[in-house]
């Protein structure tokens, strides 16, 4: 992973400090999305502004149509009980954020040093991280720290346009975002900036229902039914692992199965990389029903469980029910404790 010269840094540090300025977070709540298209790119970047509710201020940028599924993830996660844990571990963005300095690792104070920036107080210090699912997030690199600056500037420009005539602002409760296109231009010369209204995209399934064979269906109805009630949960550890085969410490994502009734663990397993987390979801699925019996009831607060398992619960009379298990919390912190 190529590091980024100070120079660019600076760059990027520069259109941060003056976005900051602006405080773009009292006009844009952050379900108002601005997509930024740059030149040479084939989609844009989707970006949601944070702040106006009082959590951290920042921005965070998805790119393209897979980026925007990232985010409606998100936006819509307030329908199930998902951990913060799982949904920022299974996205791929860049983010800013306004926070202290005790929130900061080091390598990116050491950058502020460096620059002989000068940052005081609460939701002052710019920092930036690089999300990507099963790894734990990092400093940006020198290619993001590019892409990074590039949005930036747009939305300065953006931004400044917003605040002289607030009639450049699509109508945001009516499902438009606001379009930013900026045409890079030689050096020396005035860049050209576009903005305008769109329609928000309709967004990629994110999560699928798992199907099976019939025969392989009709071999576990033939089980005898139990009452137990059975927790499959899937969630992002943060502990981060080092592979020299991997430029980034891998995030733990863990598979777990649990007797809510029994209060024991039936199953586990951490996941690698090459591991698809469905296709060992519904194999422990078998397994248990296999030692066990039909499950009364299944409870899950992932929404790739709850949707994924749709058909097959369906199909063998087993009750679904979406439930935060804060139970469950416990359980991880001591498998954090132990890695």
């Amino acid at each position: 992973m190529q590091q980024a010269t100070l120079e660019q840094w600076k760059k990027l540090y520069k259109e941060a400090d003056a976005l900051k300025e602006k405080r773009p977070w009292t006009i844009f709540e952050d379900i108002d999305l601005i997509a930024v298209q740059l030149e040479g790119k084939r989609e844009p970047y989707f970006c949601s502004i944070m702040g106006k509710q009082g959590n951290c201020p920042g921005i965070t940028m998805y790119y393209g149509m897979d980026g925007y599924s990232d985010l409606c993830m998100i936006m819509d996660s307030y329908q199930y009980s998902a951990p913060t844990t799982y949904i920022m571990g299974d996205i791929t963005c860049m983010t800013c954020y306004y926070g202290d300095k005790n929130e900061m690792e080091p390598d990116q104070r050491k950058i502020i040093q460096d620059l002989g920036l000068k940052y005081e107080g609460a939701n002052d210090w710019p920092y930036f991280y690089s999300f990507e699912p099963r790894y734990v997030p990092v400093n940006l690199n020198r290619d993001e720290v590019i892409q990074c600056t590039r949005i930036m500037e747009v939305l300065n420009k953006t931004v400044d346009m917003v605040m002289e005539d607030e009639e450049w602002l699509p109508n945001f409760e009516k499902g438009e975002l606001l379009m930013a296109e900026w045409d890079f231009v030689e050096e020396g010369e005035e860049p050209n900036l576009s903005i305008y209204p769109l329609p928000l995209p309709n967004s990629i399934p994110r999560f699928l229902t798992v199907k099976v064979e019939d025969s392989v269906l009709g071999e576990f109805k033939e089980y005898e039914r139990s009452d137990m009630e059975l927790v499959m949960d899937l969630n992002y550890l943060f502990t981060p692992i080092d592979d020299p085969d991997y430029d980034r410490p891998i995030n733990p994502l863990l598979v777990l199965a649990y007797d809510l009734k029994e209060d024991s663990i039936l199953a586990g397993d951490v996941l690698t990389l090459d591991h698809d987390e469905m296709e060992r979801v519904v194999s422990i699925f078998f397994h248990i029903i296999e030692n066990y019996g039909i499950p009364k009831k299944l409870y899950a607060r992932n929404p790739r469980i709850l949707i994924g398992m749709e058909y097959l619960c369906d199909q063998l009379n087993i009750e679904i029910v979406n439930d935060p298990l804060q139970e469950l919390d416990d359980i991880y912190q001591g498998i954090q404790q132990t890695i």
